[in-house]
C-alpha cells in the first residue's frame, strides 16, 4: 500500500476526518484553515477560509453523512457550515467559545458544537438556528460524536470522563457508557 503525505497547512494542523467514501480527507489547522483534500491525487480541492468567525485556528470539522456538506469550529469561537461541493461558506453561527468538536447528526439536520466553556450545543443545519443545549456536563467536552441511529450523544471531557445523553430529550443518560 501506497502512504502519501499531504502539505499545504502552514502550521500545526489540530484535526483530520475521512469523508464516507473514503476519498476525501479533511484537515483543519492553526492556520485557519481547513482544507479538502482528493487522497488518490494528493491534492487540494478547495481551502475553506471565512473572512469572519475563524480566524484564530480551526479546530474541528466533521462531513454531513451526504458528504455534501462541512461543519467547522475554531478556536475563536467561529461556528461555520460550508458546501463542500463548491468550497463555499453557507452560514456562520457567531459564538463566543472556544469550539472544541463538532460533530453532524446522522440525519444531517443537527450539527452540535462543544464548548471550552464546557457547553453542548445543538444547531439547525437546514436553517441556522440555535436548538438546544445539552446540559450537565462539569468540565469542558473534548470530543463529541452521535451513536449510529442518531438516539444518543457521546462525549468526553477534559478529565477523560464520559457522558451521554438522550438526543431526543436533551436529558443525561446514567452510568451509559459509548459502544464497543
Amino acid at each position: 500500500d501506497e502512504i502519501r503525505t499531504l502539505k499545504d497547512h502552514k502550521s500545526q494542523v489540530t484535526s483530520i476526518r475521512w469523508s464516507a467514501d473514503g476519498k476525501q480527507l479533511l484537515s483543519t489547522g492553526n492556520d485557519n484553515s481547513t482544507k479538502i483534500w482528493n487522497v488518490q491525487k494528493g491534492t487540494v480541492t478547495f481551502t475553506l477560509m471565512s473572512v469572519f468567525g475563524q480566524v484564530t485556528g480551526v479546530r474541528s470539522a466533521a462531513w454531513s453523512p451526504d458528504g455534501k456538506r462541512i461543519v467547522t469550529g475554531s478556536f475563536g469561537g467561529g461556528l461555520m457550515l460550508w458546501d463542500a461541493e463548491k468550497g463555499t461558506e453557507l452560514h456562520v453561527w457567531p459564538i463566543e467559545s472556544q469550539i472544541n468538536s463538532v460533530a453532524f447528526h446522522p440525519n444531517g439536520k443537527q450539527v452540535m458544537a462543544t464548548r471550552v466553556d464546557g457547553a453542548v450545543k445543538v444547531y439547525s443545519a437546514e436553517v441556522g438556528l440555535p436548538l438546544r443545549t445539552l446540559k450537565g456536563a462539569t468540565k469542558p467536552i473534548e470530543s463529541i460524536a452521535f451513536s449510529a441511529d442518531g438516539k444518543t450523544v457521546y462525549a468526553w471531557d477534559v478529565t477523560g470522563k464520559n457522558w451521554a445523553w438522550n438526543f431526543a430529550d436533551g436529558k443525561l443518560v446514567e452510568g451509559a457508557n459509548p459502544p464497543k
